[in-house]
């Protein structure tokens, strides 16, 4: 569905990779577990629903859910007339690798 669009759009630009080499556009921790689809740029077919019961998984789906929330308003005191999404992004980007 995408190549259509992606023709009269001009060419697809990855958030992991860039489209003139293959060095990263911007460089993940190794503490990050990079996700299949950010170096192959297919995504695996939905299985079935995922339930997660394990207290580790929920747990873990908490904290990062708590890691989004402080996202959230630690982007806020970024925001205001002048200011580049890039730089935003950017120190988003930096707030989140920090919290491991």
């Amino acid at each position: 569905m995408l190549a259509g669009v992606a023709g009269r759009l001009g060419p697809v630009r990855s958030l992991f990779w860039s489209t003139k080499s293959e060095e990263p556009l911007h460089p993940i921790p190794p503490h990050i577990k990079m996700p299949g689809y950010a170096l192959t740029g297919e995504v695996e077919p939905c299985r079935d629903v995922c339930v997660h019961t394990d207290p580790g998984d929920i747990q873990h789906l908490r904290e990062a859910a708590e890691i989004a929330a402080q996202a959230l308003v630690f982007a806020e005191d970024l925001i205001e007339v002048g200011a580049l999404t890039d730089d935003i992004d950017a120190a988003i980007r930096e707030f989140i690798f920090e919290q491991g």
